[in-house]
């Protein structure tokens, strides 16, 4: 409650500037309203009028009726998606606003993004797929990037990976920053749009690093000639899917003497020592600890956020800015963990000048800080390998004997006195609790600073040479990461305990702080960008369209992260350096040629193979245009495109100078027969100055149509990629002794990665019902075109398998007896008993070993969907989403479903093998040592990895437009969410089960205001 009121209070602060503005146009303004329709004469619903100048600005209802207050001298500007901008003098308003349907893909909101420009949608020779956050603004909430594009784009496969290939560079307002997208660090208010260049096409002109593809994020600009203030307040909960459960004191004494029996040694808990744990009678000598209840862990987890947005300007300076504020509270449940939590500020501002007809200049900057206070344990790591009989955490001190002097001495002395009644407990083997860690460890505070900054030069020589631009983007960007920390050292307290009651202590480690605050844990990053273009794009007898640009561009990335001695590891920073050339060309839209390709220098290599050339080219035919296709009423829109090409990249050497011979010193060896040893020099990598890029070579073929009145939007790829001169250690060339002295090579294999993509979404409005249904999905498969394979047996062989391939030994279910162990082959993997899994002689030989292993599936699904559902009736709104994976397996991995030594034994341990249950036992027998014959990678985990996780589902209100002009605002949303819904598929339990930290489905609630 506490949140919400902070919250409220922000929202209402960051509001009163602009309701303080929109008074003072009220005292003057006059009342203006009209209708707006389409060229059909039919109602637009949330076109958007504004003032060109103030705060003035509303939406049509559904209706497309509107009302305004403005000034009398106001110019209103009218928009509406699909639809073309109109202006209007107050004084020349008309009753009836008629709107004319812009030219398809060439409407003022269609452009797009790409390789270092932007341009219409109708003009791309290359399939992109595109996602529009500042559309949704007030439709759909999402935290994080990941969830805004994992049910919307075709080819990735999670948030990230690409075609399989691994994860797509990603670019900000034209820099390259990120090698992932879940190390962006953005908020999706924050952004216009986002490209994503699954194709090599498409990706060229970055380089190297768009190796695997590239993603294009745009952020926010402001309008010339409006001013707009928007808040947007969340305030959620978490709730934990499902606790991990393990079993009580009694019951797993019980089975651990089971599992003692079963490796052949005597139990070590008496039946007297069991029935006491299980009476609870004495629950601090008895202790039977859950680490997993209410008591120390919540249920429901806590959440917040408010951003608001800034932005307007005029004809010579726009802006926006985001200022945003997270809070995430952790579910630990006691002591000072219970207030800790992680806290989010993040400021970008986005400035564009026109300094004159000629030169243009936009400052971009953003700053991001997390404080994430910790307590100096991980309490969920503890929790889930701590015994429940293993300490009793807390000592009462009401059942200490007070007449015992040393006693007395040792609670005066003690600085740690839990909640006023308890010692901390602990042994002489465990001499710390995670209680104690919490309570009186001491705390982290994890501080992460980011801050980027971007200085685009824009000269634009029209007035010369029409259509020529000259541009220049400096950008320079810093990370920062450290802990600091308070540690405290403190006792613990072995209790010896007499009926009952505790007649000594023995006292482990001393209560002592220092009263310092320590620093640690440092890295840093720091990355430094330009690229400069020229671009010309001229039409020539309305009918030939040119668009050519030229460009270099670089980056260096430096990563400092010290040792323990405070020597950086990495010695060299990351250097990228290209040049780019783009030629494009079409004929009346209809005829489309792309050449894009790019040179890029690389550091990692020897000078003389430094230099990788990447030629791509891309045809396009809007087949819509022709003359004999106009007779179709129902197809609008119909392009078919091809693309072939080459991105030679280094992005797989590990490093620096890899291509060189390296020698180290070892320990010696014996000289002239005497038992002294001498210092010798040995190789540990060869040389190989022929190292050379590996290679991605693609082919796409594909089409996108738009049908039925543009409501049907259909986009179908299918693509090639074959990567070459794969770049490892050419191990192969020697014998077993001499591995030391193979170099890296480009002669470890070849792969095929192939597959299709495709996404159709339908859009209609049924009088009072709005619709938008969207289904992507894409089929990403390999096969590996040749390794340097040598096995004894075909079987064991990858060539014409799956990249991701699992080779696992077959299980043959379980032994049920020692006859049946006798007459097996020879399992080579560690001890068997009954009750221990058994694997099939694949080659025959009597020896179970690796030359066992068979390939058994794909260890990544090629089938990846996603589906998206917007449904809205009048002021309601109801959204949702999910996404959906098959084709491949997963294995059942962790010490909760494979227990054995002493691991902690979760409620898994029931169905567990003996003797009574070998008939219908799902696991194997307990062994009270490491079991490394069941812990074998083997089909006896294995399971296909289907699911279907519906995402979101969220429903909204717009309060209508008079409301909102009542309360001052030109528009106001609020909605309920849910996150991470329900998850259908294969092995729920273990998809939703987690130990370390706790898997959770959100709910929250939730206002966006515009002023």
């Amino acid at each position: 409650m506490n949140n919400i009121i902070k919250l409220c209070f922000i929202f209402l602060l960051l509001g009163s500037f602009s309701a303080r503005a929109q008074d003072e146009i009220k005292k003057r303004s006059l009342d203006v309203k009209s209708v707006v329709l389409d060229g059909n004469g039919v109602p637009v619903e949330r076109a958007v009028i504004h003032a060109q100048r103030g705060f003035a600005k509303t939406e049509s209802d559904r209706h497309g009726r509107f009302s305004l207050k403005v000034e009398p001298d106001a110019i209103l500007v009218i928009e509406a998606k699909g639809l073309t901008t109109v202006t209007y003098p107050v004084n020349q308003l008309p009753a009836e606003i008629k709107m004319s349907r812009a030219p398809l893909y060439y409407e003022e909101e269609s452009d797009v993004p790409i390789a270092f420009q932007t341009v219409k949608q109708g003009e791309l020779i290359n399939p992109v797929q595109i996602v529009r956050p500042a559309e949704e603004d007030g439709i759909v909430y999402s935290r994080d990037l990941n969830e805004l594009v994992g049910t919307r784009i075709a080819g990735l496969i999670g948030s990230n990976d690409v075609r399989g290939l691994g994860n797509a560079l990603v670019v900000v307002d034209g820099v390259p920053r990120y090698k992932s997208l879940s190390a962006a660090s953005l908020l999706p208010s924050e952004i216009e749009s986002m490209t994503f260049l699954n194709s090599v096409s498409a990706a060229v002109l970055y380089g190297a690093e768009a190796r695997n593809g590239a993603i294009v994020i745009t952020t926010k600009r402001g309008q010339a000639g409006t001013q707009k203030v928007s808040v947007k307040v969340n305030y959620g909960i978490k709730v934990a899917k499902n606790m991990p459960e393990f079993l009580g004191s009694a019951d797993y004494m019980t089975l651990y003497n089971e599992a003692l029996v079963n490796d052949g040694l005597n139990p070590i808990y008496t039946d007297a020592e069991i029935a006491n744990y299980r009476s609870g009678e004495n629950p601090y000598q008895y202790p039977d600890i859950d680490y997993y209840s209410s008591d120390y862990v919540k249920r429901i987890s806590t959440n917040s956020r408010v951003v608001a947005e800034f932005s307007g300007g005029s004809d010579k300076v726009t802006y926006y800015a985001n200022l945003g504020w997270d809070r995430d509270n952790d579910f630990v449940n006691f002591g000072p963990a219970k207030s800790m939590s992680l806290n989010r500020f993040n400021a970008r501002t986005n400035v564009d000048f026109k300094i004159s007809d000629v030169i243009s200049n936009t400052v971009i900057g953003s700053a991001v800080f997390d404080f994430d206070k910790t307590p100096r344990t991980n309490y969920f790591n503890v929790a889930s390998t701590m015994r429940p009989n293993q300490i009793m955490p807390f000592i009462p001190i009401d059942m200490l004997d007070r007449t015992d002097e040393n006693i007395n001495a040792m609670i005066d002395a003690s600085s740690n006195i839990i909640e006023g009644k308890y010692l901390l407990g602990g042994t002489a083997l465990q001499k710390t609790n995670p209680f104690g860690d919490i309570y009186t460890g001491g705390y982290n505070q994890n501080i992460d600073r980011s801050m980027e900054f971007n200085n685009i030069l824009k000269f634009d020589l029209n007035k010369f040479v029409k259509g020529l631009t000259v541009s220049a983007n400096i950008s320079f960007d810093f990370f920062n990461s450290y802990t600091q920390y308070i540690t405290k050292n403190y006792a613990v307290y072995e209790p010896a305990w007499t009926d009952g009651k505790i007649t000594g202590l023995t006292k482990y480690n001393e209560d002592k702080y220092d009263g310092k605050m320590y620093i640690g844990y440092v890295t840093s990053y720091r990355r430094f960008g330009f690229n400069g273009q020229v671009n010309y794009t001229n039409t020539f007898n309305e009918d030939h369209h040119v668009d050519a640009m030229l460009l270099v561009s670089g980056r260096t990335y430096f990563n400092f992260a010290p040792n323990a001695s405070g020597v950086n590891a990495n010695k060299c920073p990351d250097k990228f350096a290209n040049l780019g050339l783009r030629l494009a060309y079409n004929y009346k839209n209809k005829y489309y040629i792309d050449f894009s390709s790019s040179v890029t220098n690389s550091v990692k290599l020897d000078p003389k193979n430094s230099i990788g050339f990447s030629p791509t080219l891309a045809l396009a035919y809007n087949i819509a245009e022709e003359s004999f296709m106009k007779g179709i009423s129902w197809l609008d829109h119909l392009k078919v495109y091809a693309s072939a090409g080459i991105i030679q990249s280094d992005l797989s050497i590990p490093g620096y100078y890899y291509y060189d011979k390296v020698y180290s010193t070892s320990t010696g060896f014996p000289w002239n027969e005497k038992a002294s040893n001498h210092p010798s020099v040995v190789a540990t990598r060869g040389y190989n100055p022929d190292l050379r890029m590996e290679k991605r070579k693609e082919v796409n073929v594909g089409f996108d149509a738009l049908l039925f009145d543009r409501s049907l939007q259909i986009a179908v790829n299918y693509y090639e990629t074959r990567i070459t001169d794969k770049i490892g250690k050419s191990t192969h060339k020697y014998p077993t002794y001499q591995t030391d002295l193979a170099p890296y090579g480009n002669d470890v294999g070849s792969d095929r990665f192939f597959g299709g993509e495709i996404a159709v979404n339908y859009t209609k409005k049924f009088n009072d019902f709005r619709l938008d249904a969207g289904v992507v999905a894409s089929l990403c498969d390999s096969r590996v075109l040749t390794r340097n394979d040598f096995y004894a047996y075909d079987y064991l062989y990858r060539t014409g398998r799956p990249v991701t391939g699992l080779y696992m030994l077959e299980a043959e279910g379980l032994f049920g007896s020692q006859e049946e162990i006798d007459a097996s082959p020879r399992q080579t993997f560690g001890t068997v008993k009954p009750g221990d899994i058994k694997y099939k002689d694949q080659n025959g030989d009597k020896i179970i070993d690796n030359n066992d292993m068979v390939y058994v599936g794909r260890g990544s699904n090629p089938v990846n969907f996603g589906v998206n559902l917007t449904i809205g009736y009048r002021n309601f709104t109801l959204y949702a989403n999910g996404y959906g994976s098959m084709g491949g397996h997963s294995s059942i991995e962790g010490s909760y479903y494979r227990m054995s030594g002493t691991d902690k034994y979760s409620v898994v341990a029931k169905e567990r093998w003996t003797e009574a249950t070998k008939a219908t036992a799902k696991y194997p027998r307990l062994s009270s040592v490491e079991s490394t014959n069941n812990n074998q990678s083997s089909t006896f985990w294995l399971f296909k990895n289907r699911y279907f996780n519906l995402s979101r589902i969220q429903l909204n209100y717009s309060f209508a437009p008079h409301i909102c002009r009542k309360l001052q605002l030109g528009h106001l949303d609020v909605y309920l969410l849910a996150s991470d819904v329900a998850l259908v598929g294969t092995q729920n339990a273990y998809r939703n089960q987690s130990t370390g930290s706790l898997k959770t489905r959100s709910f929250a609630i939730g206002l966006n205001a515009t002023f």
